[in-house]
């Protein structure tokens, strides 16, 4: 059954983000919850981003374009040496791709694409601001029976996990740097004159080239499917709007569940399944309550890792405590699932990566990295949160301070706590309108004041500024409770300023009935409807309107005849004159 029409533009630009394997998957059985694919699983971990993430994070907004550049040509170039071999990114590890290949003689071509990838790393990638960057990747292949599930939350998410995902990440894991190591299965399935050194992990692929042919027709994402709904929400958010790449500071915090392959061979498939639905429900509710981010899920020996983010997509000024509520509830909450769990703060990256046929919405960075050695830190069901979390979080929890101790790649000792029961939120939590208000009278005066100014087509623009704590979202919350008046909510996050009129885009959107998530031709279609009818005298401007509404049309002579220096004065011209109509 193929798509409506209306949503095939979205569907397209949200396809690269779904692993192939998903989209045929929920075409052939949507309801299905499992899946076992006899295959070869590759694990490619590339180091040299988090130093050069650092090195340009100093320079802003130019130093964060640049870093993007860099890493799209390094995916680019490894997903399309790895897709010339059929093979299909399942994981995005930041800078690690896990890769199935399937079908016949599944693990020639891996070790092939494996080989591919590793020549095009080979040569540095060049930095105008950081010089010549020199990359690295270790990569580790499994050949057998691999378990996969789709678990439901916000979003449906693939969880790669089970015996043969284990075996795969610690072949990669024993590999040193320019290695790619079979696991001994995966040795079986080659020619014996291309294996070299055997460890105690596996044997370590010898060839320098594979005698195999690259694929000339690759595979596509099958159509037809609603990929969105393997999307979570806020991350769509950000596709559509373009979100380029940033540096941030956000709380990041790495969930482990373990035990997984000992549940899959004695209790099979559905026991995992319903445990993994049962986690994936608890962790949902917990962060919607507080407002988190379930970013990804990602491989790990014996178990898998779910990654959330507080800060990225977007901020609430108070990241800290909504992640650790999060997580305290989590596992008060008792899962079905053994949960090891590590949470930092810190300077990430983060953006849209990949290439224009598999891509992904992630962070990666140096705090990204401690997060994940403290989740390896953390004990059954313990929660280790680093000093910088701790020292910022406004609520108080039960912490037991920990022995300071040593990770891989720091020269320091790391300071954190196991984190225990709350015992005092000092936040008065989402629900801000419950309390009584109390006072501003003066203010609230201007708020009305301001609105019957707006009522006699007077605009206004007022400023609340306040320390936090101080009430602002409260006198808003009373204002806006005793007023009639339509009202369009529009939120300004403090990392989306190069994308141009993204603030107003939802309000324009809303104003012209066109969904958030449409499409930009969709949208075209839409916007063009709504000009045509209401405004008939800016219908030349509109490849020029286009641009605030995130949409596609055709271009008009007007447009065209426009110099490049005078089309921004146009643009916020024919806006106004539109909007005008509007409203009037």
């Amino acid at each position: 059954m193929s798509a409506p029409t209306e949503t095939r533009g979205t569907a397209t630009r949200l396809s690269p983000y779904v692993p192939r394997v998903v989209a045929e998957w929920a075409e052939r059985d949507p309801t299905a919850r499992t899946l076992v694919v006899d295959g070869s699983l590759l694990s490619a971990d590339i180091s040299g981003f988090t130093a050069l993430s650092e090195r340009l994070a100093s320079i802003g907004r130019e130093g964060a374009e640049e870093l993007t550049d860099l890493l799209n040509r390094c995916f680019d170039q490894m997903i399309a040496s790895a897709a010339s071999y059929g093979g299909d990114v399942l994981k995005f590890g930041g800078d690690a791709l896990l890769i199935l290949f399937d079908g016949d003689h599944h693990t020639v071509r891996a070790c092939a694409a494996a080989v591919a990838m590793r020549a095009a790393i080979a040569q540095p990638l060049t930095s105008a601001r950081a010089g010549r960057v020199k990359l690295r990747m270790s990569q580790g292949i499994h050949a057998g029976d691999l378990a996969m599930f789709l678990v439901n939350g916000n979003h449906r998410e693939l969880v790669v996990t089970g015996p043969g995902a284990t075996a795969t990440v610690e072949c990669e894991a024993a590999a040193n740097a320019g290695e790619i190591m079979l696991s001994r299965a995966a040795a079986r399935m080659v020619d014996p004159a291309w294996l070299g050194a055997e460890r105690p992990a596996g044997v370590i692929l010898r060839r320098r080239a594979i005698p195999i042919e690259p694929e000339l027709d690759l595979p596509t994402t099958a159509p037809g499917v609603d990929v969105a709904a393997f999307i979570p929400d806020a991350q769509r958010a950000q596709i559509a709007a373009g979100v380029y790449g940033e540096h941030r500071t956000a709380t990041i915090a790495f969930v482990k569940f373990a035990h997984t392959d000992a549940v899959i061979e004695h209790e099979g498939m559905e026991a995992m399944a319903d445990r993994l639905d049962a986690f994936a429900q608890l962790l949902t509710e917990a962060s919607n309550e507080h407002k988190v981010h379930w970013l990804a899920s990602d491989v790990y020996p014996d178990g898998g890792k779910a990654i959330l983010t507080a800060g990225v997509p977007s901020a609430s000024g108070h990241d800290d405590d909504d992640m650790l509520h999060t997580l305290r509830a989590l596992v008060d909450a008792r899962p079905p699932v053994e949960l090891h769990i590590g949470v930092n703060r810190g300077a990430v990256f983060v953006g849209n990566l990949g290439s224009a046929t598999r891509r992904t919405f992630t962070v990666m960075g140096d705090a990204v990295n401690l997060a994940a050695r403290l989740m390896q830190k953390a004990g059954a069901d313990q929660i280790v949160a680093s000093r910088a979390v701790l020292d910022r979080a406004e609520s108080r929890f039960d912490a037991e301070e920990l022995a300071p101790f040593f990770v891989k790649g720091k020269s320091q000792p790391i300071e954190a706590a196991s984190v225990g029961k709350l015992v005092r939120a000092t936040r008065s939590g989402p629900d801000i309108d419950a309390a009584p208000f109390v006072g501003r009278v003066d203010e609230l005066a201007k708020l009305d004041a301001a609105l019957v100014a707006a009522r006699r087509h007077e605009g206004r623009a007022i400023e609340v500024v306040g320390e936090p704590g101080m009430g602002k979202s409260r006198l808003l919350a009373e204002f806006l409770g005793h007023i009639d008046a339509p009202v369009i909510r529009i939120s300004c996050g403090p990392y989306l300023r190069a994308t141009p009129y993204l603030a107003l885009r939802p309000a324009l959107r809303t104003i012209a009935s066109i969904a958030a998530d449409a499409g930009r031709e969709e949208a075209g279609e839409r916007l063009s409807a709504w000009v045509h009818d209401v405004a008939p005298d800016v219908v030349p401007w509109l490849p020029l309107l286009a641009i605030p509404f995130d949409a596609t049309v055709e271009t008009t002579p007007e447009a065209d005849r426009i110099s490049p220096e005078f089309r921004r004065a146009r643009l916020q011209r024919a806006l106004l004159d539109l909007l005008g109509v509007v409203v009037s």
